[in-house]
């Protein structure tokens, strides 16, 4: 399986099941968002499983709205791309502006490469630095993958590097809009 994760493709062999020990003591919130109920109840149970708490959304729109009032507490999310109202590229594009602190892994039935063709805007949004997307997994994905990939973007996301880059990154956009504002 390949796996596009900041913003590099790799090989994934672990599929033994096998968490590195760190990991068991690592308890996230993860806030799901995918309007398939079953592919909900599937990754819940699954994250549950490990320790960590979940959030479920049915859409992007829903998945802003939890995110909004849950900001501090989510770590991740897991995000389906192609959805009703809102798909998980355009929340992901508003993620920035609440002031998210963490990664968002987007899941998709698409090659990446198809997303682009529908979606040109898939590039830049993969390409903002600080990163927003941690990465871009291809459908079906390995219960043990998806939780590395998880657990990984919570420790990316909580570098006091990364902070440091997103905070300065938010201040920007933030003064930017000030200004914008203000010349109106």
């Amino acid at each position: 399986m390949f796996i596009l994760t900041n913003f590099f493709f790799y090989a994934t062999n672990n599929t033994s099941g096998d968490s590195l020990d760190w990991r068991n003591h690592m308890k996230l919130t993860i806030l799901v968002v995918d309007d398939d109920p079953h592919i909900t109840r599937l990754r819940r149970r699954q994250f549950v499983r490990h320790g960590h708490n979940v959030l479920t959304a049915d859409h992007g729109e829903e998945g802003l709205l939890v995110l909004k009032n849950n900001l501090k507490d989510i770590d991740v999310i897991v995000s389906d791309v192609n959805m009703p109202n809102m798909s998980g590229i355009q929340m992901a594009r508003h993620v920035r502006a609440l002031r998210y602190r963490g990664l968002v892994i987007l899941v998709s039935g698409k090659h990446l490469q198809d997303q682009y063709d529908d979606d040109r805007a898939t590039y830049e949004l993969l390409r903002l630095e600080p990163p927003v997307i941690y990465a871009y997994v291809l459908k079906p994905v390995e219960q043990q993958v998806l939780l590395g990939l998880v657990e990984d973007a919570a420790l990316q996301s909580k570098d006091h590097d990364v902070q440091e880059r997103i905070q300065a990154s938010i201040d920007a956009e933030t003064e930017t809009s000030s200004e914008t504002k203000g010349n109106d």
